[in-house]
């Protein structure tokens, strides 16, 4: 069943309006889901337009399998999982019963007791073939063909096809354990970069990313509904999964994003080529829609058709590569030397002063991103409280430590405000002038940021930057640090060496 759209463009001011349930539409649409399961409506129309229903609400409704009524599932469970009614009854499955199968001698042995939990196990049981490794010279013997073909893979790999079958002597392709890179791909890069691929997980990293992406263009209202279809298909395939990480896998070796010093599609220089691994840092794939409101994979289209492979450090909400594509690191290498007058920058720093824009009552930027951080925090420490255990100790301590230094969201503006003006309104990493006019490129607007993640934002720990170089920073979700991590945070010295500035 095709998920039900609940935003529409009613409100001029904003792209989508949230749905209203209270409605007859909203009615009509949440019967056609209730009947298309099987079940009935209690409410009419003119007792749904009375109770003024929303997304939160439990409307009753009659389980078309045991005709109980039902009131404790919201529309939005019903909506998104379609299922989730309410009643008991949705709890009941026929359980399968554990099967027996005794040997009672069939084994040869007089009073065996033996019980297999399987037929497969009882034919393993009672079986008397020996088979003998047909390699001349070898003369292992096994009981069963399973340790045969175990014998075999390890001590005749040379005998082997690419998939660990034997066709000459009889031993099946071996089942793959988790997600593996093909062996095809030995012969068509380095060593170094099989090892990262194979051994250090990258590419099962690369093929959890492509379902991560296809679900969340899934579940995004903004695409059409072939398009969540579609993406909601492959991700719920895992061949599918499989044949697009390797597709990218190709398009990055054709253009040589494994090499030493690499151009990503962004056009900024790879130092050790494009990083596939868990916690790859700045420099590790990540797959930026050239199109924003269009989903990550396309039908009918190849893979990379709406895709830029970048640095993952220069993919972000900021979509500054999506605006440039190839010459994004030309332009930002104009902005690092570009040159201001002193009136200029004094007239950013006087704007910066100011909280809100008066004609619209908007927030000004710099009190925009103090606000979401306050506000970010807020909600950690709430949480914190209602339950002592949900974080570590070390976030624990960077939670209670900023509600010591920025009990107001005003002590957080004013100590950002001070930050910004010592910094003269520049990017600590790029030295880019950060405007904060309302029509200033989003990209270049000021963005704050904990230089380290698991401190927190608190005192000391706090730098203003643009917001293309604020990239997420997932250093708070390792369990442990190794001393060959890479670099997880843009440097001034990482920047300008990827934007190509000596």
């Amino acid at each position: 069943m095709k998920r039900i759209p609940i935003h529409t463009d009613q409100n001029p001011k904003k792209k989508c309006k949230r749905f209203l349930w209270n409605t007859k539409d909203g009615y009509e649409r949440f019967k056609k889901v209730i009947e298309a399961l099987g079940n009935k409506m209690v409410d009419t129309l003119e007792t749904w337009l009375a109770k003024r229903y929303n997304a939160r609400s439990k409307p009753p409704i009659l389980c078309g399998k045991c005709e109980a009524l039902c009131e404790s599932a919201t529309i939005t469970h019903i909506i998104d999982g379609h299922r989730n009614i309410g009643c008991a009854c949705r709890y009941e499955s026929a359980r399968r019963k554990t099967s027996k199968h005794p040997c009672n001698g069939q084994c040869g042995k007089d009073g065996c007791t033996y019980v297999a939990g399987s037929n497969a196990d009882l034919k393993k049981h009672v079986s008397n073939e020996v088979i003998v490794c047909p390699i001349h010279g070898c003369g292992a013997t096994s009981a069963l063909s399973s340790g045969f073909y175990r014998h075999f893979r390890s001590k005749h790999k040379d005998m082997l096809a690419d998939d660990g079958s034997c066709v000459e002597h009889g031993i099946p392709r071996r089942n793959a354990k988790g997600i593996v890179l093909p062996l095809s791909y030995k012969a068509r890069i380095d060593a170094q970069t099989y090892h990262m691929l194979r051994k250090q997980g990258g590419y099962s990293w690369l093929v959890l990313g492509v379902k991560v992406q296809l679900h969340y263009d899934s579940t995004k209202a903004k695409f059409t509904d072939d398009e969540r279809d579609y993406s909601k298909f492959l991700s719920k395939n895992n061949v599918a999964c499989h044949a697009i990480a390797q597709e990218i896998l190709d398009v990055l070796i054709k253009k040589q994003m494994f090499d030493d010093n690499a151009i990503d599609d962004a056009g900024g220089r790879l130092p050790h080529g494009v990083l596939m691994r868990p916690h790859g840092g700045v420099f590790a794939l990540s797959m930026d829609r050239i199109e924003n409101d269009r989903p990550h994979f396309l039908k009918d289209k190849p893979v990379t058709a709406n895709l830029n492979l970048v640095a993952g450090g220069m993919n972000n909400h900021a979509s500054i590569v999506g605006q440039f594509g190839g010459k994004t690191c030309e332009v930002l290498r104009a902005k690092v030397v570009e040159q201001h007058s002193d009136a200029v920058v004094e007239g950013i720093l006087n704007r910066a002063k100011q909280k809100y824009v008066r004609r619209d009552k908007v927030s000004h930027i710099l009190y925009r991103t103090c606000s979401s951080t306050f506000s970010h925090e807020k909600v950690r420490y709430k949480q914190h409280l209602k339950k002592e255990r949900m974080f570590s100790l070390e976030a624990v301590a960077a939670i209670e430590r900023f509600q010591r230094d920025f009990p107001t969201k005003d002590s957080l503006f004013q100590h950002v405000l001070h930050m910004y003006q010592e910094q003269n309104a520049r990017c600590t990493i790029s030295g880019i002038l950060m405007d904060n006019a309302m029509d200033a490129p989003d990209w270049f607007k000021p963005s704050l940021d904990a230089i380290e993640p698991r401190k927190g934002h608190v005192k000391g720990n706090l730098r203003l930057i643009c917001r293309f170089l604020n990239s997420t920073n997932n250093d708070k979700k390792k369990t442990h640090d190794h001393a060959d991590d890479p670099e997880s945070m843009w440097t001034r010295e990482s920047f300008l060496n990827y934007i190509g500035v000596v």
